[in-house]
């Protein structure tokens, strides 16, 4: 309803707005009591994902749901497995299994282009580790089972070698067989704004703050970035200066 794509605005408006209709139809419709929606109905912004006996079902809950919507611009689409296929919802495929059992793995859309961070980018390092574990931890979260988890971590192993990385499951920090480390308490560091040039200047950087033991955590951001965070400390060093004398003066 007006608002672009990526806009910061257009996830509020779009909750409010299906909430709006859930309240007049999921929330207040006694027929739905008679469903199997009463079991389970959840919702991401503008995803939502229920119980269903059949498909006739499922078609007539989206009914009364888009029913609410005055002006019959928004289309609510059903997925319904037929058969002994996964449905998608958001990032996991689901399919509930003839014993009852739901089965669970990570999903990527057909459209998907497979773009990611890629390994050659002038990126730091640690960023693009953090990219692939951040995969890897998605897909082991959202796999229900042994086979559910193959085919999640082959889906990533697929799109990180798309985007250059050389051994993508060097990244996977929770592999059978590795414990998680046990986190030490850090001490209090002042985290300094610093130009990232490159990742031997970074090195070298850090090598220096470890050899003298200063209390330092370097945060590198790209040169706009940080003429930015630059100007506006001034900015906010003057306001304070001014705040200061005004009130030296009074």
């Amino acid at each position: 309803y007006g608002a672009f794509i990526g806009c910061s605005v257009s996830p509020p408006c779009a909750m409010i707005y299906v909430y709006k209709m859930e309240k007049e139809s999921v929330y207040a419709d006694p027929s739905f009591l008679n469903s199997a929606m009463r079991l389970f109905y959840g919702r991401y912004v503008d995803d939502s994902g229920s119980l269903a006996r059949n498909k006739e079902e499922a078609i007539a809950n989206c009914s009364r749901i888009s029913a609410m919507d005055e002006d019959g611009k928004i289309r609510w689409e059903v997925e319904y497995p037929e058969g002994d296929e996964y449905i998608p919802f958001l990032d996991t495929e689901i399919k509930v299994k003839d014993d009852g059992q739901v089965s669970t793995r990570y999903y990527r859309k057909p459209q998907n282009k497979g773009i990611s961070l890629n390994y050659n980018s002038h990126h730091q390092m640690s960023t693009k580790e953090a990219v692939a574990k951040n995969f890897y931890r998605t897909a082991r979260q959202v796999s229900s089972g042994p086979q559910e988890l193959k085919h999640s971590l082959q889906k990533v192993d697929e799109l990180l070698s798309k985007n250059g990385y050389p051994n993508p499951r060097a990244n996977d920090s929770i592999a059978e067989g590795s414990g998680k480390r046990d986190k030490k308490r850090q001490p209090l560091l002042i985290t300094v704004c610093i130009p990232y040039s490159g990742e031997r200047d970074k090195n070298s950087l850090r090598r220096e703050i470890k050899k003298n033991g200063l209390p330092l955590r370097p945060l590198y951001v790209h040169c706009k970035m940080y003429i930015v965070h630059y100007t506006f400390y001034m900015i906010l060093i003057i306001i304070f200066a001014l705040i200061h004398n005004f009130l030296k003066l009074v």
